[in-house]
């Protein structure tokens, strides 16, 4: 596991809870963030790798199988795990719970950062 690349994740993500959106892997938005582009887990660990491809991106990439292949990859965990850690409907019940029932997007993003941490402490098997 590239945990590496996830610690980055979490740090951009806190320092950019504007950016971060679990339900678009990359959305192109002038209204959301300064930058114009939020995005989820997945999103930032493409980001964070691999930013100029991420300008060539088209204006809203939802999920699909490419967005999945990709952060995997990256981050070199299996698909169970990738599951377990993108979709929030698999993040283990407390944290599923906590993202729901938060409202601002500092938030959210904190809960994220702790489901990062956890999945780290975890090794991706909970």
């Amino acid at each position: 596991m590239n945990t590496r690349l996830l610690r980055k994740v979490k740090k951009a993500i806190l320092e950019h809870p504007e950016n971060t959106d679990m339900g678009y892997w990359v959305k192109h938005d002038d209204s959301l963030a300064e930058c114009g582009t939020v995005g989820c887990i997945a999103g930032w660990v493409w980001a964070k790798a691999d930013i100029e491809n991420l300008r060539k991106l088209p204006q809203v990439l939802s999920w699909d199988h490419r967005a999945l292949t990709s952060a995997k990859r990256l981050l070199d965990i299996g698909s169970v795990q990738a599951n377990s850690l993108f979709y929030v409907a698999n993040w283990p019940s407390n944290f599923e719970r906590a993202f729901n029932n938060r409202v601002t997007r500092q938030a959210k993003a904190r809960i994220v950062a702790d489901r990062i941490d956890h999945f780290i402490k975890t090794k991706g098997e909970e």
